[in-house]
């Protein structure tokens, strides 16, 4: 999967989280974000 923009990160979540993926090619800002990121209930 290659991701780029920290708008992205719900839907890189959700498709690392369901097994869509086993490779992440990301930028820095989003990493980050994605460390932190928690979905809404």
């Amino acid at each position: 999967m290659v991701a780029a923009n920290v708008a992205k990160v719900p839907a890189i979540n959700g498709v690392l989280t369901a097994g869509y993926a086993n490779t992440l090619v990301i930028d820095q800002e989003s990493a980050n974000d994605l460390l932190t990121f928690s979905p809404e209930s």
